[in-house]
């Protein structure tokens, strides 16, 4: 289907497990989890049969062509919100309903899910699959493979679903529309995590990073910007260690017979030994990309050791050109050390591209024209790249399990204005705005703060389909709010999220409720 190396077409007569990404294909060649989870569970369960499905192939696995409906358990990885409607839309075009309570003493597979989005609120989830985990998801693919290492081929599906009951129900990171409490569990050594040495490639569709090997550095961070989910479910930050990243990397590049590498990690350079991975990989004649960077971690050194690795744009997120909300949401702005970056990147012949936000607490009125102050004094500093600053706006979406879930979402009138502020002072210069959609914003925002309820606003949307106008319509049929994003939200109100214990647990509602009595309280 898709002319695949490095995997192999199922043979085995065990259990049939389905890995679904809800998005496109070139987009789960990028998904770290789908590769882990494929090769681990292909390595440790030999006879079972393990398939991918994505919103390209929704109805038929890569390898087999199966069906959906034929296999057992279906793991469903949820990075963003928006993740949650396409895989409501993939359920029904394989006749299988998005809602759990419909589907109960039906033989329907087994759906499980996880990810980002849904270990920061699995609410709206339980009410379209039947089991959410809620923690990182090495140790629910070490349970699934406890439970069927074991297990005679053929075993029938009430059966299958009878053990995965009972077994998940004993996991305190997994959460049901029965069980509504749960605890994310953090592995405590990323060395000890299992690291594929070779990932899913096709001949005819390129993954959306490129071609290459690709390898978590570190997970969480240790600056914790209020706005930031990953940074808080992910919480506390790790990293792994210089030499396994170096040699499992070297493996990966030699099996996928690339030059190429792609370090994830929310903050590259807070890595202890980040410059020294990168003087390993050009020793290899080895190119790298390291996308996510925070510019206060960065100098006129390591642009250059970035450009040297490859990479032709430089990324940078101030997020605000406003000093004060810049200091609430831990970026204390720099605009000199933002302009001087970016001459280096320039004439190191990079591209620059910033990302701001309107929403900020604190931003004030002028925020768009703050903003586009500082990208033109960025542009101003370019005299050799064509085009050389390209610049990505979005709106402060408020998301639950972050100190910003009490903060309104901006309204659309005040988005639309402050983006055309910004647009306004550098009008006539060669730069590219993109702006996302504050409608789809909106449904962001009311499936991360919402409950049960929008999942089965959710499922209607999986039937019904449309864009974000017809999600409202069918919001407001349930007799919902669509606009309660739009207005503060006090701490001591209670909220479903809140039954998902952590460590980091009182950090994010003590500095959640601090937030909202300094500037959303009044």
């Amino acid at each position: 289907m898709f002319n695949e190396v490095n995997v192999e077409r199922p043979t085995g007569k065990g259990v049939k497990i389905a890995l679904l990404y809800p998005g496109p294909y070139t987009a789960s060649l990028t998904n770290l989890f789908t590769h882990i989870s494929y090769y681990l569970l292909s390595s440790q369960l030999p006879s079972a049969v393990i398939d991918r499905f994505t919103s390209d192939n929704p109805s038929k696995g890569a390898l087999t062509g199966l069906p959906l409906t034929s296999f057992d358990v279906v793991l469903a990885s949820v990075g963003f919100e928006l993740d949650l409607l396409q895989l409501a839309k993939i359920l029904l075009q394989n006749s299988i309903t998005p809602l759990t309570h419909k589907r109960s003493g039906k033989n329907y597979p087994v759906l499980i899910g996880g990810g980002p989005a849904l270990m920061a609120n699995p609410f709206p989830a339980t009410s379209i699959l039947d089991y959410i985990y809620v923690g990182e998801g090495e140790e629910l693919l070490a349970q699934l493979i406890d439970s069927f290492h074991e297990l005679p081929p053929s075993t029938p599906r009430w059966r299958i679903r009878e053990l995965l009951h009972n077994s998940l129900l004993q996991n305190p990171s997994v959460v049901c529309r029965d069980k509504p409490q749960g605890m994310r569990y953090h592995p405590p050594k990323l060395d000890d995590l299992f690291i594929p040495d070779k990932l899913i490639r096709s001949l005819t569709h390129t993954p959306i990073y490129g071609d290459g090997y690709y390898i978590e550095v570190s997970r969480g961070c240790r600056w914790l910007c209020p706005y930031c989910m990953e940074s808080h479910v992910f919480h506390p930050p790790r990293h792994r260690s210089k030499d396994v990243v170096v040699n499992s990397t070297y493996r990966g590049v030699e099996n996928l017979k690339v030059d190429r590498v792609v370090f994830y990690s929310l903050s590259f350079f807070d890595h202890p030994e980040a410059d020294d991975i990168l003087y390993a990989m050009l020793e290899k004649g080895i190119l790298y990309s390291v996308p996510s960077l925070r510019y206060h971690t960065l100098n006129e050194e390591r642009v250059k050791l970035i450009r040297r690795g490859g990479q032709r744009t430089l990324t940078l997120a101030p997020e605000t050109g406003s000093r004060n909300a810049s200091c609430l949401i831990r970026k204390d702005l720099d605009s000199e050390l933002i302009e001087a970056l970016s001459s280096t990147a320039f004439e190191e012949g990079m591209n620059v591209k910033l990302y701001f936000m309107f929403g900020l607490p604190g931003e004030g009125d002028d925020a768009g024209k703050a903003a586009g102050e500082l990208v033109k004094r960025v542009a101003e500093r370019n005299r050799k790249v064509a085009e050389g600053v390209k610049v990505s706006v979005n709106p402060l979406i408020p998301k639950s399990w972050t100190p910003l879930q009490y903060c309104p979402l901006i309204r659309k009138e005040e988005f639309k204005r402050k983006s055309a502020d910004l647009r306004k002072m550098i009008k006539g210069l060669r730069i590219r705005v993109f702006t996302y959609d504050w409608r789809w914003a909106h449904v962001q925002a009311i499936i991360s703060l919402g409950d049960e309820a929008v999942g089965e606003v959710i499922a209607k949307w999986g039937v019904e389909g449309g864009g974000p106008s017809n999600f409202i319509r069918i919001l407001r049929s349930k007799g919902l709010d669509p606009d309660f994003p739009l207005e503060p939200r006090n701490p001591e109100d209670f909220t479903k999220w809140r039954n998902i214990d952590d460590i980091h647990k009182e950090v994010v509602q003590k500095t959640g409720e601090k937030i909202y009595a300094e500037y959303c309280s009044r």
